[in-house]
């Protein structure tokens, strides 16, 4: 793992220790990771972020790498994982703060920025559109692994079988995955991570997450590698409909993980979009 010189704090939000990055001074930003990363993900986008004069808050989400796991499914129900975010900016003291998201960091930055608007300078989204949309049979066929995950304890296992091979395959063998796997591999992480889609997208009710989420007031930045295996761009596209905001669109020559596979272009979206909303 690429050393960073950051500060890491571990502090209490909602009864559960959150370990939590700062670096930097200036205007806020908040970096959400999704499955099945951790603040580290981020490490590309840091050093140009504190660069370019801005404090960077990045937690290990709860179920997630040095952060508490909570077994119950309930636990992670949105409407917690909206109440973890605006506990960390309370505990920081920041009253507004650009948000950068990715995959089910970017479903809650969504949920944030719809519910408490007058937290959020900007948001800026990668990979994952507006939560409300109409899947179509690719859409469907790219979600398979959604509707594995909710059984429990047997999708944990076969996860981890040989040496993690079906994960090894889910992720494509990205360049990424020891760091995946070390992570998922600490006591009560894989669980919690699944635990993210049984809580919120549970097929059974036709992936109605249980937290409304309605159009957004902030300016917004959908980003969106076109290789993407897991998320359809349509859904992405589609996020502008829910945008009351100014609303921009890039796509790369990527996959998921675009901010990893193309760094220095996301970078310069992103410092872009950054210094118009400053």
């Amino acid at each position: 793992m690429t050393e960073l010189n950051v500060q890491k704090h571990q502090i209490n939000v909602n009864g559960l220790n959150f370990n939590v990055i700062e670096k930097g001074n200036g205007p806020a930003v908040l970096l959400l990771h999704g499955f099945p990363d951790t603040w580290y993900m981020w490490r590309n986008q840091i050093t140009a972020l504190v660069d370019a004069g801005y404090r960077i808050i990045a937690p290990d989400m709860r179920g997630f790498g040095e952060t508490d796991k909570p077994e119950e499914i309930e636990a992670y129900e949105l409407q917690h994982l909206v109440s973890d975010v605006v506990g960390i900016m309370d505990h920081f003291k920041i009253e507004r703060s650009h948000i950068i998201s990715h995959d089910w960091g970017a479903n809650v930055a969504w949920a944030v920025s719809s519910h408490h608007s007058e937290r959020v300078q900007s948001l800026s989204v990668l990979a994952s559109g507006f939560p409300k949309y109409d899947r179509t049979i690719a859409g469907y066929e790219k979600s398979w692994y959604v509707y594995f995950f909710q059984f429990e304890h047997v999708a944990e296992e076969a996860f981890k079988r040989n040496d993690w091979q079906l994960f090894r395959d889910w992720a494509l063998h990205h360049s990424e995955i020891e760091n995946w796997i070390k992570n998922l591999s600490q006591p009560g992480a894989l669980r919690g991570s699944m635990n993210w889609y049984r809580a919120n997208y549970n097929p059974a009710k036709n992936f109605q997450m249980p937290m409304e989420i309605n159009a957004v007031e902030v300016p917004v930045l959908g980003l969106f590698g076109i290789h993407d295996p897991y998320l359809e761009e349509r859904r992405m596209k589609g996020s502008s409909q829910y945008v009351n905001g100014s609303w921009q669109y890039e796509s790369f020559d990527a996959g998921h993980w675009l901010h990893l596979d193309k760094p220095n272009q996301v970078n310069q979206m992103l410092l872009q979009f950054l210094k118009e909303q400053s």
